[in-house]
């Protein structure tokens, strides 16, 4: 028997019978190293690194002591007993045998950079008995698309909401939620009514978890929290924090939390049927395994489902919500497939991460279903750019509120154009956008709004109206990101201001503002995306000369490059549409502005003359 009375670390592949480890001592095991243990463990201390603990023996085997473990794997064709608590912060693997929980093992999350989950690998004997598994959901006040990875034999309250005796009861800081629904459609509801069906009392009442039914569509309030979690079910559930929080204001500030499940763990091939056997219609589905899970692989293996796309939703963008005010708390992330990428700058990849749930699409009228397989884990992947096997143009477009894109924050959604010979000019190819509770950035066609385009490349004059709604500020910035190789200009119209703004990739920031009390401030259409457009043409090419200067500008300014002999008007617009200045002149090739008093900020100058218009955009220092 080996006895650990010290730190050691594992540097080479090692053997043992028996192992004991001390407490407050550790192991660490050296990436792709190995201690092969054939005998029992009794681990009072931990284990660490990123190579594996294997307990491979012949008989059977146990491990005790209530220490941690990163990496363990049961090779052993008969058995391995937890007979004391233990957590586990990596991968558990079991090739075969029986490994019997009998209640003590912990799968653990952290909260570091990036944060971690632990996960359970491919399963190729059997898990016998309940696990405890965990999932860290940093500070944010948003909805997440939440699935348990183990079937419990307890409720929703004694799990995620950590089984506490009323709504001020916090049993373990740091651990679980608030979930409320104790009076949905009421205008108020009663402290008395806390822990009515299992739901934590708050003013409104109103539910907070909601099931999705793909049938219908629609989603539907989950109406009792005293009901046990299944493996699998993908639920929508307003994170508030953890149940520190003061549930009673909506601007209660909130807090970093754990959801814990203990329940047994599911193992081997995982089917829903439940879906729509709509064309193109969305499906919510959960992860049931404690892994994550390649989406590529799961689609390839499943039935009637779209392989171009899957949705998730990031409660981080938005940029930095304020409590008790609207806007800030996510939106819906199009991962397009097989690459992974996105285009909101989302960590949304191709994996479907542990108690994840997401929506997938079907392709047509026809059943439709998913399985999940032990083979589609992929609890060692490491992120990687993954490119399309052909070479696409792109445009990518994110909507930020201005002040989150001063500050560097999240956009509050995104929009992506690939431009390929081989794609349709018909929605056929198109990724189909689910609608967010704040902003929304689409391509709008054939009346569908699309999150992902994919069509053929840009035609000189070709426009490409863009769906924006639901603004929560006044203020807002659309930063494009293109590929170099595209042929045609790119302009932003704007179809209340009447102005055209050229997009290029070394200026690729358009900022407008809103008025909310004008309608065609906040069109959903006030913007389109236009290709070489028609004020452009050769007949026009004496507009390309006139320039304005200088700009920025502390006062005075001029528009330069005027044909001999035209009539000439000048008007100047603030950014809500609002003409603050006009003068007319005839016969000069150079216009001087000296009276325009505007206050500091952006103003759009626009230019007429027989020939036709140009605006510039001028900034006033």
């Amino acid at each position: 028997m080996a006895i650990v009375r010290a730190n050691v670390s594992v540097i080479t592949t090692q053997e043992l019978s028996n192992l004991t480890v001390d407490p407050t001592f550790s192991v660490d095991i050296n990436t792709g190293q190995v201690l092969n243990i054939t005998g029992d463990v009794n681990n009072e201390g931990s284990f660490t690194g990123e190579g594996e603990v294997v307990l491979n023996g012949t008989s059977a085997q146990s491990i005790s002591g209530g220490g941690s473990f990163e990496n363990l794997r049961l090779d052993n064709p008969t058995s391995l007993d937890f007979t004391d608590p233990a957590d586990l912060f990596g991968v558990v693997y079991v090739d075969q045998g029986t490994l019997n929980t009998n209640g003590n093992l912990s799968l653990r999350c952290n909260f570091g950079t990036p944060g971690k989950t632990a996960q359970v690998g491919s399963v190729g004997g059997t898990i016998v008995g309940d696990v405890t598994v965990e999932q860290c959901y940093p500070a944010r006040r948003a909805f997440r698309f939440l699935s348990p990875s183990v079937t419990t034999a307890t409720s929703i309250r004694e799990n995620w909401q950590e089984n506490p005796v009323g709504y001020l009861d916090n049993p373990s800081p740091g651990y679980g939620t608030h979930i409320t629904g104790v009076s949905p459609g009421s205008a108020n509801a009663s402290v008395g009514q806390d822990g009515n069906n299992g739901f934590d009392y708050n003013p409104s009442g109103n539910a907070s978890m909601f099931t999705f039914d793909n049938s219908t569509p629609s989603w539907d309030r989950v109406t009792n929290a005293n009901g046990v979690l299944t493996a699998g079910q993908a639920y929508r559930l307003f994170l508030r924090g953890d149940r520190s929080i003061d549930i009673t204001i909506n601007g209660s500030p909130p807090t970093a939390t754990r959801l814990s499940t203990t329940g047994v763990l599911a193992i081997g091939a995982q089917t829903e049927t439940n879906l729509s056997n709509t064309a193109n219609a969305f499906n919510f589905i959960g992860n049931p395994y404690q892994a994550q899970v390649d989406l590529n692989s799961l689609i390839m293996g499943s039935t009637n489902i779209s392989s171009a796309e899957y949705y998730v939703w990031d409660p981080t963008l938005g940029g930095s919500p304020t409590p008790g005010s609207s806007g800030g708390r996510g939106a819906y992330v199009t991962v397009e497939l097989p690459a992974g990428t996105n285009s909101a700058s989302s960590s949304a990849n191709e994996f479907l991460q542990p108690m994840q749930a997401a929506f997938v699409r079907t392709n047509t009228d026809a059943p439709a279903s998913v399985t999940f397989q032990e083979a589609m884990k992929a609890v060692n992947e490491i992120q990687t750019d993954v490119k399309s096997n052909s070479v696409q143009e792109y445009i990518n477009i994110q909507l930020f509120n201005a002040n989150s894109f001063a500050q560097g924050e999240t956009p509050s959604d995104g929009l992506r154009i690939n431009f390929n010979k081989s794609f349709s000019v018909t929605t056929t190819d198109d990724s189909p956008k689910l609608s967010n509770l704040d902003e929304n950035l689409a391509r709008l066609a054939e009346n569908t709004a699309i999150a992902i385009e994919r069509r053929p490349l840009p035609q000189a004059t070709e426009e490409l109206p863009l769906f924006i709604n639901q603004y929560r500020r006044e203020s807002y910035v659309m930063k494009f990101d293109m590929t170099d190789n595209l042929t045609a200009q790119i302009f932003v119209k704007d179809n209340y201001l009447e102005t055209l703004t050229e997009i290029t990739s070394s200026d690729n920031i358009f900022s407008f503002t809103i008025e909310s009390s004008i309608p065609e401030s906040v069109a959903s259409d006030r913007f389109s995306l236009v290709f070489e457009p028609v004020s452009l043409s050769t007949e026009e090419q004496s507009l390309v000369n006139l320039s304005l200067y200088p700009n920025p500008t502390k006062g005075n300014f001029s528009v330069s490059g005027i044909d001999s002999g035209q009539d000439a008007e000048v008007k100047i617009y603030n950014l809500i549409g609002q003409q603050v200045y006009t003068i007319k002149l005839s016969g000069q090739s150079s216009i001087e502005i000296t009276d325009f008093n505007g206050t500091t900020g952006v103003y759009l100058v626009k230019l007429k003359t027989n020939q036709g218009e140009k605006t510039f955009k001028l900034i006033k220092e």
